[in-house]
């Protein structure tokens, strides 16, 4: 629940008819807010569930104490105060419907083959339709405790993704099918997979990850045109083949960057500070291709649970099959793309060792073009009474003279055989 309090101008009225999913940050709550009264004062961010209709009216000029539960909403005028609320430097440029893609739990269900989202209703328990996916991100106890009580599943806790054995990973309980898998999130040196828990019960499908991912949120944004959908199997696929997908195209980025590593490698003004700039782009390469391979292998180890485990029509193990084979080509290619980051690593470290070689070599040909001096410096440096230069007076410029004559000719010898390049 948050507080508002906010200076009101000229006429208006509207109605507002809100059903909640979940709660919402306060970095939303302005954006809720603005939308239907303009700029706000001030607020304080809260949440809790309800269903409920609110009609509002903005009269004349005066200020107000507005309490309002936020949480997913349809407006009969999806622009109410949409003008005034762009009009505030101060709060994200939010339409109603980018709100509702805010909300933690969607639900969707099927209708002449495609995906449909169908809104919950956490007080009474879901809305006419029956789901065939509901996707939950990062979902609190209060939302875990109402899947349990309406749907009969406990969803998985966040520590019981963590686990690597296949055992705990791909298994049957009961009637419930449960499946980890890792997506990518990401495609720069901070990429990461994020473990996704799904289970299959009852005819429907259950995602449960920590963060948003794009695989899901691209499901979300274009599951409309698709029309061949069946049960919850369908979409289950639908989400491995995107992501299959969305790794050949980081797969592309990885190809595209190394490209542009080559070109800097193979100049032959490679200088030590690029050849450092070279490395880590090379290292980022590394990092995100082997994360990709890893998710792979990944998805490839799910597919096949499934497969053995004979849920699928022969319509979706046709589908299975391609994906799996779209892996195996992904996975040569990473096999492909490591092997020219070795390639690409060897090359920058043999180049950093030439660079220091000739480092090494200026000071070794200085050390050997100086002894002849410093041994004459040494000799006649000694100061013993019958030594016959000493009492000479041309003694000194001459042993100066021998000094710079023994030092030229090393380096002469040395540049004539090119020790010096």
């Amino acid at each position: 629940m948050f507080w508002c309090a906010y200076s009101l101008f000229g006429v208006s009225a509207g109605k507002v008819d809100c059903y909640i999913e979940r709660r919402v940050d306060e970095a939303v709550v302005p954006g809720f807010a603005g939308i239907l009264f303009g700029k706000p004062v001030s607020h304080e961010v809260g949440g809790s569930w309800f269903c409920s209709n609110l009609t509002f009216f903005q009269i004349g000029i005066f200020r107000r104490q507005v309490v309002i539960k936020c949480g997913q909403f349809t407006i009969d005028n999806d622009d109410i105060g949409h003008d005034e609320y762009q009009k505030s430097g101060d709060l994200p440029s939010l339409s109603c419907s980018q709100y509702r893609e805010k909300m933690m739990i969607h639900a969707y269900e099927l209708s002449n083959g495609s995906l449909n989202k169908i809104y919950l209703d956490g007080t009474i328990g879901r809305s006419p339709g029956f789901p065939v996916w509901i996707d939950i991100v990062a979902p609190n106890d209060e939302e875990r405790e109402w899947i349990k009580r309406t749907y009969n599943l406990t969803l998985p806790r966040p520590e019981h993704l963590r686990d690597i054995e296949a055992s705990a990973r791909f298994y049957k309980e009961n009637d419930e099918v449960h499946l980890r898998s890792d997506f990518l999130l990401g495609k720069e040196s901070r990429s990461r997979s994020v473990t996704v828990a799904f289970v299959l019960f009852a005819n429907i499908l259950f995602s449960v990850h920590e963060e948003d991912l794009p695989v899901f949120y691209q499901m979300r944004m274009v599951n409309h045109g698709v029309s061949d959908l069946t049960d919850c199997k369908d979409v289950l696929i639908d989400l491995y083949s995107m992501d299959v997908e969305i790794s050949a195209d980081a797969l592309e980025e990885v190809y595209g960057e190394l490209g542009e590593v080559s070109s800097k490698v193979l100049n032959s003004r490679l200088s030590n500070k690029h050849a450092a700039s070279v490395l880590v782009s090379i290292a980022h390469a590394e990092h995100l291709n082997g994360r990709i391979r890893r998710n792979l292998m990944d998805t490839r180890r799910a597919i096949s649970f499934l497969m053995r485990s004979k849920l699928f029509t022969l319509t979706q193990l046709k589908d299975v099959r391609q994906i799996i084979r779209d892996i195996d080509s992904l996975d040569g290619h990473t096999s492909f793309l490591f092997d020219k980051i070795n390639f690409l690593m060897n090359a920058t470290i043999s180049f950093i060792n030439v660079n220091q070689n000739k480092v090494v070599r200026l000071f070794s040909v200085a050390s050997v073009a100086l002894l002849p001096p410093v041994l004459i410096a040494s000799i006649y440096g000694m100061n013993f009474k019958h030594i016959p230069e000493f009492s000479w007076e041309l003694g000194y410029p001459f042993a100066l003279l021998l000094m710079l004559l023994s030092s030229a000719v090393p380096f002469w010898v040395f540049y004539k055989k090119n020790w010096l390049k």
